[in-house]
């Protein structure tokens, strides 16, 4: 879960990647399809802006990273590590990572505050059927003595990335409109001429692909290793999963890397590189660097 951050964070990394997985509930909701702070993986991340879900806390859900720490309902939260407060990130770089179009989108402003800047996000790209993700530059590191995170008297900042192993709907999509990987790909083109589906009587996009008519991945109509591909993907036990499954969850981490390629290359390396330069010359370049830094390395130690 994204507690992998904490020490990341406390050992002075300055850009963070995090891939997620272990998504529990929420990623195909009904109605407008927001996130909510149901699922595990959520929590968790919200853990480290100091949010929780109250109904949970009331409920002692929250395992380790909540303590109470004095009345009635008071609770503290362990895991927090970046600051929450209004704009506490920087905004203009932030805003040029996403795009003023989609700043706007996602009704931000220069008073949002970092967790939510994450979550709309996470809800702009998922209601697009794109791969879940988001990020944010300047994050204000707190003091958390538990974890040996350290504020620097405010100097201490960090650009973070969260990438959710979630199926993007466009994927899956896809997937079944290849006729040499779904044998029923025509009815279902001639059922959802175009992406996204939606039902013909009223016109409403179908949130759950579970609903899909004609998919690979519905309960009904499915079939391995699509079938009901799980949206839980716990890191064990590796041995419940089919070879199918592990290959399958394989091709769907390759489409999400490429979906959030250039803004994840934005947060780990510098902005001058990734403009217009290809991703195979960008990791061109960072293996450059690693095998400078192994030679260096090697020089000093000898």
């Amino acid at each position: 879960d994204s507690t992998a951050i904490i020490p990341a964070v406390a050992k002075g990394a300055k850009s963070v990647v995090a891939v997620i997985t272990n998504i529990e509930e929420g990623i195909f909701p009904k109605g407008e399809g927001r996130f909510t702070l149901k699922g595990g993986t959520v929590l968790s991340l919200a853990s480290l802006f100091g949010v929780v879900n109250q109904k949970l806390l009331a409920g002692r859900r929250v395992g380790r990273m909540a303590i109470k720490t004095g009345g009635s309902g008071h609770w503290g939260i362990i895991n927090q590590i970046f600051s929450n407060a209004p704009g506490d990130f920087d905004q203009v770089k932030t805003k040029q990572l996403l795009g003023d179009h989609a700043w706007c989108c996602m009704g931000l402003s220069d008073t949002s505050r970092p967790f939510d800047v994450l979550t709309a996000q996470f809800n702009y790209r998922q209601q697009g059927g794109k791969a879940i993700a988001g990020g944010i530059k300047g994050l204000h590191v707190m003091d958390n003595c538990y974890y040996g995170t350290d504020s620097n008297e405010g100097s201490n900042r960090v650009d973070l990335a969260v990438i959710l192993m979630a199926p993007p709907k466009r994927w899956m999509d896809g997937i079944n409109r290849n006729p040499e990987l779904n044998m029923r790909a025509a009815d279902y083109e001639s059922k959802y001429p175009q992406y996204p589906p939606t039902d013909k009587t009223t016109g409403e996009e179908i949130m759950d692909p579970n609903h899909w008519r004609d998919s690979l991945f519905s309960a009904r109509f499915g079939k391995a290793p699509y079938k009901q591909f799980p949206y839980t993907l716990g890191a064990f036990p590796l041995w419940a999963q089919t070879v199918a499954t592990v290959n399958l969850a394989g091709y769907m981490g390759d489409w999400i890397i490429d979906d959030v390629w250039r803004p994840l290359v934005s947060l780990v390396v510098a902005e001058s590189l990734y403009n217009d330069v290809p991703a195979t010359e960008v990791i061109t370049y960072l293996g450059r660097k690693e095998t400078e830094r192994a030679a260096e390395h090697l020089k000093r130690a000898s």
